[in-house]
């Protein structure tokens, strides 16, 4: 709910239509969902907490840029890197939570 909130206030921000703020949530879904098929067995090598330190990491650096972008190119490309980052530490937490469980 405050995603939706939050919308109309960057729309503003960067003088976006409806596409380009849609653009926003693709570009970070988009590569969530690549990074997701690229790296999904790279916790069995480096280790699942080393995985999720290096997801969160990279996400944080997405969000600080996105939070400090003047532009809606720099914008699009956090919210890429926000999306990599998820994907990285969501599919090592998953493969360490199998672990524990599994």
């Amino acid at each position: 709910m405050t995603r939706v909130l939050l919308i109309p206030l960057i729309a503003a921000e960067f003088a976006l239509d409806d596409l380009g703020a849609g653009l926003l949530s693709t570009a970070l879904f988009t590569t969530y969902l690549a990074t997701t098929l690229l790296t999904t067995g790279l916790a069995e090598r480096l280790g699942p907490k080393r995985m999720v330190g290096a997801g969160l990491a990279v996400s944080a650096v997405g969000t600080a840029l996105f939070a400090a972008s003047p532009s809606y190119g720099l914008a699009l490309a956090a919210k890429a890197i926000q999306g990599s980052g998820s994907a990285l530490a969501f599919v090592a937490a998953a493969r360490y939570l199998a672990g524990l469980y599994g």
